[in-house]
C-alpha cells in the first residue's frame, strides 16, 4: 500500500522534540532539505505547537501557517483563523489557585507574556526549551488580560484537581514539570481542521509529526499520524507511523520512506498500524456478549470474540515491531 506523493497537501510539524532537538535546539540539516523538497513538491507546511508565536524560533525555511498555544490562536499570513482565549473567570481562577498554593505561572497573551514568580524549576525549563523569560508581572495586572495559554509548573500529580477547578479547560501535558492548561474548544487538531478548510484541503491530504501528550490528537486526526522516536509510547499507541528520533533525522526518514521514495517497510509499518487501531477501536467497543458483531472499521459483517481481537492485537505487535526502525538508526538520505 504506497502512499501517492500527490495526495498529500499539507505537512503539520510539532517544535520541541519534533523538529527542534532538545540537544542541538535547531533543525537538522536533514529535516531542512525535507521541509524544502516538500514545498517543491506543493505541499504546504505548518508549525502546530504548544507555543506561543512569540516563542518560535526563526527557523530557515517556510511555512504557511501557524498553530499556536495548542490550537488557542491560529493564523496564516495576516489572516487569524482561530481566536479562542480561557474565559477570564478560569484565567482569574487558576491565578489565584497558583497564589494559594505558590506556584509559578507562564501566561500567554496573543502577542505577549509575563510570569507571576522565578523559580529554579522555570528557569531550568528555560535552559531546556531554550525561551526568553517572561517578564515578572504582578497577579492583579495578570488577571485582567486576555489568556490563551498558561503553563502551570506543578506536579502531574495536582491535575486531577485542576481540571475539576477549571471545568471549560483542558490540561495538554507533555512535560514532567509543567502542564499547558488551555480552553478545552482548542487542540491542534481544530487547529489543522480551520486550516484544511481554509486551503481547501481534504483531511485525508494530510500528514503530522509529533513527539508529546499534546500531539496525540493531531496525529489521529491527519490522514498520516508520524510520532517520533523519542515520543512516549502513549503516543505513538495512537500513530499510523512511527521513525526514528528527532535526533537521528526522524521527519526526514518518514518523508523519504513514506513519500519521496516510497519503501515497502513503511507502507507495511503504515498498513499494520491502522489495522491494529481498527481492532482497538473494536475492543473498546466489544459488549459482554462473547461475540461481538463489528460493522464498519473494515470488519464489516465479521464476528469476532474478544479473545479473539486480543490475540490479533498481539500478533500485529510483534510484526510491527519487525519494520518499525529503531529510534537511533542513521538516516541514509
Amino acid at each position: 500500500m504506497a502512499l501517492q506523493p500527490q495526495k498529500i497537501k499539507a505537512a503539520f510539524f510539532d517544535i520541541d522534540g519534533t523538529l527542534l532537538s532538545f540537544e542541538s535546539h535547531r533543525l537538522s540539516e536533514g529535516t531542512v532539505k525535507a521541509l524544502e523538497q516538500l514545498r517543491r513538491m506543493g505541499v504546504r507546511t505548518f508549525i502546530s505547537s504548544g507555543r506561543p508565536e512569540i516563542l518560535i524560533p526563526e527557523m530557515p525555511v517556510v511555512f504557511d501557517g501557524y498553530i499556536t498555544m495548542n490550537g488557542g490562536y491560529v493564523f496564516a499570513g495576516s489572516e487569524l483563523l482561530v481566536d479562542s482565549p480561557i474565559p477570564q473567570a478560569e484565567s482569574q481562577r487558576w491565578l489565584r489557585f497558583a497564589e494559594e498554593h505558590d506556584l509559578c505561572t507562564m501566561l500567554f497573551t496573543a502577542h505577549g507574556m509575563a510570569v507571576n514568580k522565578i523559580t529554579p524549576e522555570a528557569q531550568a525549563l528555560r535552559d531546556q526549551l531554550e525561551f526568553t523569560m517572561p517578564p515578572l508581572t504582578p497577579i492583579e495586572q495578570l488577571a485582567q488580560s486576555k489568556i490563551y495559554q498558561i503553563i502551570a509548573l506543578m506536579p502531574p500529580e495536582m491535575d486531577a484537581e485542576v481540571a475539576r477547578m477549571l471545568p471549560a479547560c483542558r490540561l495538554p501535558r507533555w512535560h514532567n514539570v509543567f502542564t499547558d492548561i488551555v480552553c478545552s474548544a482548542n487542540s491542534k487538531a481544530v487547529g489543522m481542521d480551520c486550516i484544511c478548510r481554509r486551503f481547501g484541503i481534504d483531511q485525508s491530504e494530510t500528514i503530522a509529526f509529533g513527539d508529546g501528550g499534546n500531539d496525540i490528537e493531531m496525529l489521529r486526526w491527519a490522514g498520516i499520524g508520524v510520532a517520533m522516536g523519542n515520543a512516549a509510547d502513549k503516543v505513538k499507541r495512537h500513530a499510523d507511523y512511527v521513525t526514528t528520533d528527532v535526533d537521528h533525522e526522524g521527519i526526514a526518514q518518514a518523508l523519504q520512506g513514506l513519500l519521496f521514495s516510497p519503501t515497502p517497510e513503511a507502507a507495511e509499518q503504515l498498513r499494520l498500524r491502522r489495522t491494529m487501531h481498527n481492532y482497538e477501536e473494536l475492543l473498546t467497543d466489544c459488549s459482554d456478549d462473547p461475540a461481538y458483531i463489528a460493522r464498519g472499521n473494515g470488519f464489516a459483517d465479521a464476528k469476532y470474540s474478544e479473545e479473539f481481537i486480543e490475540n490479533q492485537i498481539d500478533s500485529l505487535n510483534s510484526q510491527i515491531a519487525a519494520v518499525t526502525p529503531s529510534p537511533s538508526t542513521p538516516y541514509i538520505g
